[in-house]
């Protein structure tokens, strides 16, 4: 994995959470999502979101989404801003 973010608008409703993780390539993509790993970083963000105090009810609303880097270039030139919108 690349790196991870997270934005949305978390001080109107807990719910509004949103955390991406991004993968070099699309390979590494396609790769951690056969494998389970993309589930398994589903399970453990939501875990620690709650074990560090985040709104219980509010967890299985939030966003956790994966892309990649190439996929981000590609699409917009790595305008992050472009792609999340």
């Amino acid at each position: 994995m690349k790196k991870h973010l997270f934005y949305g608008a978390s001080g109107i409703h807990p719910r509004h959470l949103v955390t991406w993780y991004i993968f070099e390539t699309d390979l590494d993509l396609n790769t951690a999502e056969r494998n389970g790993l993309m589930s398994e970083l589903d399970a453990l963000t939501r875990s620690e979101l709650v074990r560090h105090g985040y709104p219980r009810k509010a967890v299985p609303a939030i966003h956790v989404t994966f892309t990649s880097e190439e996929d981000v270039q590609k699409k917009t030139g790595g305008n992050y801003f472009l792609y999340f919108k």
